[in-house]
């Protein structure tokens, strides 16, 4: 069984993992119509297709055998379940239950308000989120606010994961060939598909983090993304990432500045460029031949995009490829691949 878009076939597996890619590309704060619009239209596929579209046409087919099993798929590599981390999360856990009503905290999160509970101690790792709490009205202290309702309350999970564990899944394992190959692992990721996928998440929850102050799991989503690609992103994974990041609300449009956020666009409190921007810059930038030759209109529809353009992320891609060629000799010429 397969969807036909143009001479293009597509199996039920790929259907399925471009439909959870585009998701994983929208924006993680609402209220952003352009990046959304972009998101969906960039990262859904259509951008690698070329040509005249060909008109579907339908016809009524009963169902098999075949296409039932089929419509039950399910993958043929599950992740596995990391022993590890099922008995640190059961024992912190166990250890929340002891405690009493007023030494925990119930954070609301999502457009339906999932409900996510730990210890008033575990919020010394989130000050943004610690500020909000309201110990009124209620026998258990609660954190209810606007903006947290926009976060994705998938995404809230690992941030619940990490305030209860210090960890979150999956967890960076070593290069088969020693501990200190790059690049690392993640724990159950076995394609590429895995790892872009993992790499997008983690961009969303880099934003969360950001805002809600978390400087600890900031620091640990970020090392997953640049350390632990066993499988490369890809210029169009990169540009998904840069979208992300990029994208997000400034530092006064959420929960107000905290001490991780920025003082300017693309600064930290410190002066200091915000790491994983730097790292999208150089890769983008060393990359930018293959960039403009396949991905041409996907780099600016990112660059233009109003909170990125803010944040500089075109003119510093271009800028990183010329200090790249002022480190070159006059008499050098430079032959790139296109990939």
């Amino acid at each position: 069984m397969s969807r036909r878009w143009g001479e293009r076939r597509l199996s039920v597996e790929q259907v399925l993992r471009e439909d959870s890619q585009e998701a994983l590309f929208v924006p993680e704060f609402a209220g952003d119509a352009e990046a959304t619009e972009i998101s969906r239209e960039t990262f859904g596929g259509d951008h690698r297709r070329s040509g005249r579209k060909r008109q579907r046409e339908y016809t009524e087919r009963k169902p098999t055998a075949t296409t039932a099993s089929m419509n039950s798929f399910q993958p043929s590599t599950p992740r596995q379940a990391v022993k590890i981390k099922s008995e640190a999360e059961n024992q912190a856990l166990a250890d929340l239950r002891l405690k009493s009503p007023d030494q925990k905290v119930q954070i609301f999160v999502g457009p339906n308000n999932t409900i996510y509970e730990v210890g008033l101690e575990d919020l010394e790792k989130a000050p943004a989120l610690k500020a909000l709490v309201n110990k009124t009205g209620a026998q258990t202290p609660f954190i209810m606010h606007p903006e947290l309702t926009k976060i994705s309350a998938d995404n809230f999970r690992s941030v619940y994961e990490f305030l209860l564990t210090n960890e979150y899944m999956p967890a960076i394992i070593d290069h088969p060939l020693g501990e200190n190959k790059f690049p690392k692992r993640l724990d159950g990721c076995t394609s590429a598909s895995h790892y872009q996928d993992e790499a997008s998440r983690g961009a969303h929850l880099y934003v969360i983090t950001k805002r809600l102050g978390l400087k600890s799991m900031q620091d640990l989503v970020l090392r997953k993304i640049i350390q632990a690609q066993h499988q490369p992103y890809g210029i169009e994974g990169l540009l998904g990432i840069a979208m992300i990041v990029f994208s997000r609300p400034e530092d006064n449009a959420v929960f107000g500045p905290c001490g991780s956020e920025k003082s300017s666009n693309h600064q930290d409190s410190e002066g200091n460029q915000d790491p994983l921007e730097e790292w999208l810059v150089q890769n983008l930038g060393d990359k930018l031949q293959p960039v403009m030759i396949n991905h041409a209109r996907l780099f600016f529809q990112v660059a233009n995009h109003g909170a990125c353009a803010a944040r500089g992320f075109g003119v510093r891609v271009l800028r990183r490829k010329v200090e790249v060629w002022d480190t070159m000799d006059a008499n050098v010429v430079a032959i790139e691949d296109d990939e």
